[in-house]
Parts: structure tokens; sequence; C-alpha cells
């Protein structure tokens, strides 16, 4: 019986796997098609500028993107990410005044204070037994409150430390941009996580089946308190970078972060029935929403419509999502 079960695990892991790579490659000949669409059309989109703008910021919706992945494969989702963006900014902001400069330290809390909103996330599904919908809605909405009555809806501007301050949004290392630098870093390692850890395997068997997986001695509960905590904490990176980048704390800095986010997410192949999806996906997913939102700007289509155009791929990604659940396409 024990074989049966092996080879049965060992199926599904393959049939996964190969859907994976099936959506993976759908992604990326979607995105070679656009490219070469939109350089047909606008030949400004090859100028090296222009590509390293487009990556740079993708960056920060790419860090949201990945903590994203992580909940929803556990079949959750994060609605906070929108605050915490904002949240981190002002914070890391505000700190770099009263600690006169300190960039490390007020970095540090601002990220920090990330993973403290990701635990209330946590210990709400956990403890308060809310629906994740439910629960990240709340603490967006608390968060996103507090920060404009606390601010007054003005940005935390650090001017005696303008320079020092725009130095891991703005600055370089060689002829790369910083943050471009961190993400694909940050990418790795939780490509490394997720496939090759024992926590990464955790996080798929949640997903797949969290009754299962609590029968089979994992601590679900736990397991989850880490995933928000890390989501939580890659969107205060994602908020700080931010603000270093626009030269100040910004209420609305976190302005459609969380849509773009699960668009990527899911345009990437993650499963909102969970238990699938790749960082590697989620990374094609951001580039192609980078590439078509910088594509419709070259081409002067109004912002009003990004929207719909982004609104219109989560749509077809969760077709297709469905179709393929529906009929165990491999």
């Amino acid at each position: 019986m024990n074989e049966k079960n092996k080879m049965l695990s060992k199926n599904v892991t393959f049939r996964s796997n190969y859907i994976n790579i099936i959506r993976s490659l759908g992604i990326f000949g979607i995105t070679i098609l656009l490219i070469f669409i939109i350089s047909f059309l606008s030949p400004n989109f090859y100028k090296t500028e222009n590509i390293l703008n487009v990556l740079r910021q993708s960056s920060f919706l790419l860090l949201v993107a990945i903590g994203q992945t992580l909940v929803i494969i556990t079949q959750g989702i994060d609605l906070s990410v929108t605050t915490i963006v904002s949240v981190t900014g002002c914070v890391a902001a505000y700190f770099v005044i009263i600690l006169n400069g300190n960039l490390i330290i007020a970095f540090t809390i601002g990220i920090l204070s990330g993973g403290i909103i990701g635990l209330i996330n946590a210990l709400l599904i956990n403890v308060g037994k809310m629906e994740p919908f439910l629960a990240t809605l709340s603490t967006q909405i608390i968060g996103y409150g507090a920060l404009l009555y606390i601010t007054n809806g003005v940005p935390i501007v650090p001017y005696l430390y303008l320079k020092p301050f725009a130095i891991l949004g703005r600055g370089y290392i060689g002829w790369l941009p910083i943050p471009i630098i961190v993400v694909m870093i940050i990418t790795f390692i939780f490509y490394i996580i997720t496939s090759n850890t024992v926590f990464g395997k955790y996080i798929y068997a949640i997903g797949g089946n969290p009754n299962a997986a609590r029968v089979s001695g994992i601590n679900v509960e736990r397991t989850i308190i880490y995933v928000y905590i890390i989501s939580g904490l890659l969107s205060g990176l994602a908020g700080v970078l931010l603000a270093s980048r626009l030269n100040s704390g910004q209420p609305n800095a976190g302005k459609d972060i969380v849509t773009m986010s699960i668009a990527a997410t899911v345009v990437g192949g993650t499963s909102f029935f969970g238990g699938e999806g790749t960082i590697w996906g989620t990374f094609s997913g951001v580039v192609l929403i980078g590439i078509i939102g910088n594509g419709l700007n070259l081409l002067n289509v109004s912002s009003f419509l990004h929207q719909v155009v982004i609104g219109s791929i989560i749509v077809m990604a969760i077709i297709i999502d469905r179709y393929i659940k529906r009929h165990q396409w491999i």
C-alpha cells in the first residue's frame, strides 16, 4: 500500500511539474510575441534605458508578488500588501529623520513593520479563525486608515537626508539599478526555498490538502504564520525600496499593488485552488505585466485602459486554471 502511495505521489508531482512547465512556456511565448509587437509599434522600447526602467519598476511588484505566491499556494490571499507597502515606506522615512540619517536602522525598522502586519494577519487567521480574505482585508482597511490619520495624507520627506535616502531606490552597482540586483537575489533565494527545502514542501502540501498535511505531521498553523510574515517582510522591503525611489514615504505608494501582485501571480501559473505555482512563473507574470504597462505608455494608450487590460488578463488566467482543474489536463 505504501508503495502505491509513493507511486501516486510521484505521478501527482510529475503531473504538477509538467503543467507548470507548460504554463511557463506559454507565458514565455506570449511575452516574446508581445515584445516583437511593441518593438514594431514603438522603436523606443528596445532602448537600454527603457528596458532597465521596466525591470526596475517591475522589481517592486516582484517582491510583493513572491510573497503573494507563497500565500496563494497555501490557499490564502494577502490583500494587506497595499497598506504594508505604504506603511513601511512612511515608517522608514520617519525613522531616517528621528535617527538623524541612520539608514540601516531606519530601513530595517521599516521592513520589520511589514513583518509585524504579516504576523497580525496570521494570528487573525489561525487564532481568530477568520478567512484569509477577510483577515487581510481588515488589516488593509485598518492599517491604511491609521496611516492616513497619522500622516494626514501628507508624504513624509526626510529633507536633510534626501541624497543618502535615495541611494537604495535610485542607486546603481555598475550599470544595474540596485532594486534589480536586490530582487534578483531574493527571487533566487525563494526559488531554492520553494523547490529544495522542507519548508517549501510544507507550503505545497498545505495548499494541496490542509487536512492531509496536518495528519501527516505538518504544523499547518506555524507554517501559515511563517508564510504571512514572509509576505509582510517582502512587501516591507518593496515599500522601503519604493520610498527610497520616490525620496519620500508616500501614504498612497502601495496603490493598486495588491491587484497587480495577484494578477502577476495567477498569470504566472499559481492556482487559486492552492498547491500549485512557482517563483519563476511569478517572475514571468511580473515581467509580462511590466511589458504590457510600458508598452501601453509608449503607445500613448489611456492609463484608464491599463486596468481594463490587467483585469482581462486575470479573468483569462482564472478561466484557464479552472479548465485545467476541471479536465485534469496534462
